[in-house]
């Protein structure tokens, strides 16, 4: 499985808050450090409410546009951002705030998510 790890999250993070363009260096301690306890404090409620199956330092990939637009939503004020709204995938609705669709998105994911169980098959 492939993962992604904190700074490419706070880059990711910072991408989608800032209206410019933001260089790898460009994540400072101060926004890492804001981004870090945002993304902490989110993944204990999602691991509560079952949303969560990977490490905290290890995002699945599969889950890490979703998660991208959850800590972006909450990490919007701390830094001086206002939060970003965008139209779902499909384009249809009114534009909503990311954290919004983040969890619709991460939601849509563990509904889809492999269970690991081996399946019986029955041949004719």
């Amino acid at each position: 499985m492939t993962t992604r790890n904190l700074q490419e999250l706070a880059l990711a993070v910072m991408h989608r808050l800032s209206s410019s363009d933001i260089q790898d260096s460009a994540v400072g301690a101060r926004e890492l450090d804001i981004i870090t306890k945002r993304y902490e404090e989110k993944f204990a409620e999602l691991k509560f409410e079952g949303l969560a199956y990977w490490t905290s330092t290890a995002i699945p990939l599969e889950a890490f546009n979703a998660i991208v637009r959850i800590v972006a939503h909450e990490a919007a004020a701390p830094l001086g951002e206002a939060i970003p709204e965008e139209q779902e995938a499909d384009g249809a609705g009114p534009a909503q705030q990311i954290g919004v669709i983040g969890m619709k998105m991460l939601r849509k994911h563990m509904r889809r998510r492999m269970s690991g169980q081996p399946t019986v098959g029955e041949y004719f």
